[in-house]
């Protein structure tokens, strides 16, 4: 049994849980056991109370200093029980854009990266490129990480972020021929929101000429859309206990990126969580998006601009039963590619070279 620690960004971080947790149970059937150290600060968490509402990176450094050395110091009691372990396995940086504990972390150590956090200031580049340097191996999220992270990593591997295809499944749903309503779902952070309003223009035109579209978004909070009717966009908060059967209830799903390095290092995880549920999908084609669309066939649309967002969209509601054999598509091919069976045994291949 190849034992691992992993230093993971918090127990309430998605990429934690997506990038690590999840695997845990099937890498141990695997010979692979996973201790994972989970700081008890998150490592992007804001502070506490009222003060989370203030810029104090901006206003007041010297507190946003304390509050960032306090996050980081939660990180030391994992790094020192991780060295009785055969490897450490750094889920991401210890803290955004300033290179710490990368530094003096044990070897063998596997750095997994899921964005293209070099892009974070002020000292992302060099963080970035100082931990791939020193990690025995790199593990990225698809194969735009991958080119940039082969400057400096000894050794690369391009990992997809898995979807548990056990827990997101579909439902079953009655043909309607497009005659009721219609919900365009979108699920995700708070952070992700201007993705969204790049798109409001698209969204007014269809629910201007379809009375009984609506859109469901689910966040940590409800988004702040100028541009369209507020009744017709719907707002869940999201819980890890409902996360499933809100997506479920999407007729279709979106994922709207501008085209930049930093949509271009995300891994279509919401693309992947439609797929599993056998949502069809509508999304920018950036990045991972790409790569995922290419084994449906020509499945999906990948809008380029508004317009062709309000035809795909369109295309959508009035031809429901097509797009309904689009999603079950995208789930067989969830299935085969992504899911949490098939990326644990990519991830114990990986380790086992360590034992």
């Amino acid at each position: 049994m190849v034992e691992v620690a992993a230093l993971t960004t918090g127990c309430n971080v998605p990429a934690a849980r997506f990038r690590v947790r999840q695997y845990i149970g099937h890498l141990e059937k695997l010979g692979v056991n996973v201790q994972e150290y989970c700081p008890s600060i998150d490592a992007y968490s804001d502070m506490p109370g009222r003060l989370a509402r203030l810029n104090t990176r901006k206003y007041f450094p010297p507190l946003y200093g304390v509050w960032a050395a306090l996050r980081l110091g939660t990180r030391i009691p994992g790094i020192i029980k991780s060295y009785g372990k055969d490897v450490i396995w750094l889920q991401r940086e210890f803290q955004a854009g300033v290179p710490t504990f990368e530094l003096v972390i044990r070897s063998p150590f596997v750095f997994d990266v899921d964005d293209a956090i070099w892009l974070k200031p002020p000292f992302g580049k060099a963080l970035a490129a100082s931990a791939a340097r020193r990690a025995d191996l790199t593990i990225v999220g698809n194969e735009y990480l991958a080119d940039w992270f082969s400057q400096y990593a000894r050794d690369i591997e391009i990992v997809p972020t898995a979807v548990d295809t056990n827990r997101f499944v579909p439902v079953r749903r009655e043909s309607n021929g497009g005659s009721s309503g219609f919900v365009f779902g979108w699920i995700g952070t708070s952070s992700g929101f201007p993705f969204l309003y790049m798109i409001e223009s698209a969204l007014d035109r269809i629910f201007k000429k379809y009375d009984d579209v609506v859109l469901l978004v689910v966040a940590d909070k409800p988004p702040r859309m100028e541009h369209v009717p507020a009744d017709r966009v719907l707002f869940k908060r999201w819980s890890k206990d409902n996360e499933v059967s809100d997506i479920q209830s999407f007729d279709a799903g979106i994922m709207p990126l501008t085209d930049d390095e930093w949509s271009r290092g995300k891994c279509a995880f919401k693309v992947l969580q439609y797929m599993a549920t056998g949502i069809p999908f509508i999304a920018s084609p950036v990045g991972m998006n790409v790569n995922v669309a290419q084994h449906l066939g020509g499945r999906c649309y990948l809008p380029r601009d508004i317009d062709e967002w309000f035809e795909a969209m369109e295309a959508c509601i009035v031809d429901r039963d097509k797009f309904a054999g689009w999603g079950n598509y995208a789930r067989k091919i969830a299935v085969s590619k992504y899911s949490t069976a098939v990326i644990s045994r990519q991830l114990a291949d990986i380790f086992q070279r360590f034992g």
